[in-house]
């Protein structure tokens, strides 16, 4: 009887193991690109929680507009783009909702990257809770760590800190834009 307790505990940590490694990371495919690309000093400064407080609700509209579409091709990560390369609609809505463009679509850039940082640190938690019952999981932990590691060299730890703690915010506005 205790041998099957052992096994069924196993198959049912197998299967959580192999879930997390076989679906990949919701946001994995939007990965900002690295700060260093964009020459505006001001787009540098990192987002502070009120500023991202502000940013969630006008970027929920953003999202559900037509305008989000005209954007979409527009690579602001790289050096040259300006905000003159965007529609001037966009900027206009922007405007009109109290943000500078090149600032809005820093910060969007950004959340995807910091996002993927927290599910990965709530990834390794969940792994070392499971550690106890299951042989095996030290190495999927390391191998979490050591993606975190390269994660938290690129990000700015003052915007972690505050994506940890508005989390379920950021991603609910995510879900609602995949969903649509």
């Amino acid at each position: 009887m205790r041998l099957k307790k052992k096994i069924v505990i196993l198959a049912a940590a197998f299967c959580v193991v192999w879930a997390a490694f076989s679906f990949p990371l919701r946001f994995e495919d939007k990965v900002a690109e690295p700060d260093e690309t964009v020459t505006a000093p001001e787009n540098l400064q990192p987002f502070t929680a009120a500023e991202l407080d502000l940013f969630l609700p006008v970027w929920s509209k953003f999202l559900h507009t037509d305008l989000n579409a005209r954007v979409k091709q527009i690579s602001l990560a790289s050096p040259d783009s300006k905000t003159q390369n965007m529609p001037a609609e966009v900027q206009a809505w922007l405007s009109e909702n109290g943000w500078d463009a090149r600032r809005f679509f820093r910060i969007e850039r950004r959340l995807p990257e910091l996002m993927r940082a927290v599910e990965l640190e709530r990834r390794i938690e969940g792994y070392e809770q499971l550690a106890g019952n299951v042989s095996g999981m030290e190495a999927m932990i390391e191998d979490s760590r050591r993606s975190l590691k390269m994660l938290h060299g690129r990000l700015n730890q003052q915007e972690l800190a505050i994506v940890r703690t508005r989390y379920d915010a950021v991603k609910d506005v995510m879900d609602k834009s995949a969903a649509s």
